[in-house]
């Protein structure tokens, strides 16, 4: 996937129809969010939003969600 830069944009991956399951926020002020991720099928994968902690209420009302890396 590299090389990425002057005329090759950086790859985005996107992941389709995860559920969030324990979340939590991180860091000195709390500014992280911390969350598995579970899909159909699939083992469960951590993940952390960095300074998104704005973002809890949105991931906690979720059933499902897409996200981009």
């Amino acid at each position: 996937m590299k090389p990425f830069g002057v005329g090759n944009l950086r790859p985005v991956l996107c992941i389709k129809g995860v559920t969030p399951i324990e979340i939590s926020v991180l860091g000195n002020r709390g500014e992280h969010l911390k969350f598995k991720i579970s899909q159909k099928g699939s083992r469960n994968v951590q993940a952390v939003f960095w300074n998104k902690s704005k973002l809890t209420k949105i991931v906690c009302s979720e059933n499902s969600l897409d996200i981009a890396i």
